[in-house]
């Protein structure tokens, strides 16, 4: 994104807007002196899910700030506001000279900062007001603020933020002819594999196609994104119904060990049939049909993992494999070895070599036991949205 100046009429402009959307926040603050405490309660509007948060105050020495997020329906009736969720969240800072707080949806802190004269305010920059400034310097309006990690730092990622796919990350695999008995061929047709709304869309869809009843999408970054260790996650919305299989899944990038399984399988994400579950598995051993598998499965807790968005992710490091549901750990491990005398290479092998990410929606298969079209009972087309995939690694 550009840089650009901001004129002092520019800034009077953000002062007034600021002073005219009181409706859309609320703050409850005090400073204690005693306890070195600034609580805040924030209403924000619901389209708004990453915040960055900036503290000044003065008369605090190693000041602590707690802010509780409310996500409401109408935050212009804040008397009677419908909390949505909650999220309470803390933050230290330390050296500060300014009585200033500052909270933000978009890059434009040079922005915010040059706002100097609001004396402990909280300050909401609406994404109507990002795109109006942006608009005047630039089309790209991609505000995306990717939260850091502790203890690890973005090395890749693929925000689906443009209008197409992007060829310098993925490649699509297409074909009928696959080991699992599926149903679907995979095409790289626009109508299976597109990007939309900020989202990475794989659709199966019942048509005849070389032989099959289905078609569906399979894409990897083999060869152009490959990696060893680190984390790696991915924000999906799945589909549902009988016959459904998506995956959000790795493999072994050189066969440095042998065919499958030899050089391992990473599955990420694995579900079938009910959005009410989803799996995480590792392959490896020696090659099909000496191969072995071990696996764990993690439930909705209630919710449906096809109505909205999930994080999957693993956590992978050379002796452990730590996999993740929306932040929460279902399954780790640290044995992968089978000892026989057809594996190649010693422990940590084979997941000691670069790995690349895949990404497919396959119909049918033995999964599932699905083998004949009539099985595949759920409403077609089914879709598969991915709104990120993200690798950290550690610092």
């Amino acid at each position: 994104m550009r840089m650009f100046k901001f004129t002092s009429k520019f800034m009077g402009m953000l002062r007034f807007i600021y002073e005219s959307m009181g409706k859309f926040a609320s703050r409850n603050g005090d400073v204690a002196t005693c306890s070195n405490v600034v609580n805040f309660d924030v209403c924000i509007p619901t389209m708004f899910r990453n915040i960055n948060v900036l503290i000044n105050e003065p008369n605090l020495k190693n000041p602590k700030m707690n802010i509780n997020l409310y996500s409401i329906k109408d935050c212009g009736n804040l008397h009677n506001m419908q909390h949505e969720k909650t999220k309470p969240f803390q933050t230290q800072t330390n050296g500060l000279k300014k009585t200033q707080i500052y909270i933000y949806w978009t890059p434009l802190l040079t922005a915010i900062k040059g706002l100097r004269h609001m004396n402990r305010t909280i300050f909401i920059l609406l994404t109507l007001l990002t795109l109006f400034i942006t608009g005047c310097a630039t089309q790209n309006t991609d505000n995306t603020i990717i939260p850091d990690i502790p203890g690890y730092e973005l090395v890749w990622s693929d925000e689906f933020n443009g209008n197409q796919i992007n060829t310098e990350n993925w490649s699509h695999e297409v074909g009928d002819q696959w080991h699992n008995q599926e149903q679907q061929a995979y095409t790289d047709s626009p109508k299976n594999s597109y990007v939309k709304n900020g989202s990475l869309v794989i659709a199966a869809r019942k048509e005849s196609y070389h032989g099959k009843h289905f078609t569906s999408a399979r894409m990897r970054t083999k060869g152009k994104q490959d990696f060893l260790y680190g984390r790696f996650e991915a924000s999906i919305k799945l589909p549902f119904g009988h016959g459904m299989w998506p995956a959000f899944w790795m493999m072994g990038t050189d066969d440095h060990y042998g065919t499958w399984a030899a050089s391992g399988e990473i599955d990420i994400l694995e579900a079938k049939n009910t959005p009410m579950e989803i799996r995480g598995n590792l392959h490896f051993g020696g090659q099909w049909p000496d191969n072995a598998k071990v696996g764990s499965t993690a439930y909705a807790d209630g919710s449906d993992f096809s109505k909205d968005y999930h994080t999957y992710a693993i956590e992978w490091e050379p002796r452990e494999i730590r996999w993740y549901c929306d932040g929460k750990l279902y399954k780790a491990t640290s044995s992968w070895w089978t000892g026989s005398k057809k594996n190649n290479g010693t422990f940590p092998a084979p997941f000691d070599k670069k790995f690349h990410f895949l990404i497919n929606l396959a119909v049918g298969g033995s999964y599932m036991e699905c083998y004949e079209p009539e099985c595949v009972t759920a409403p077609m087309p089914q879709k598969m949205y991915i709104d990120y995939v993200r690798v950290y690694q550690k610092n």
